[in-house]
């Protein structure tokens, strides 16, 4: 019974191995009437830019900013500052 419940649940579970959480990495939503540039900088727990980038969001739109293949594929827990 065990190995069944294995052989069925395993196409689920390889993939979420692999590639971690399906949640982005961050998100940035633009409820105003009026476009935005904003500018987001991510440090990793020792101080080191990862993320520096100036995005354009349209009026009424969002962003969502995939996580880093470096991240899908750490066992380690990382913590980030965002900026």
């Amino acid at each position: 019974m065990m190995v069944l419940l294995i052989y069925k649940f395993l196409p689920i579970i390889i993939p979420f191995i692999f590639t971690g959480s399906t949640a982005p990495f961050f998100v940035i939503h633009n409820h105003d009437i009026k476009g935005h540039e904003t500018t987001i900088e991510v440090f990793d727990q020792h101080n080191k830019s990862v993320i520096n980038e100036t995005y354009s969001l349209e009026p009424k739109s969002d962003l969502l900013q995939p996580r880093p293949l470096s991240l899908k594929l750490s066992w380690e827990k990382r913590e980030y500052t965002f900026k």
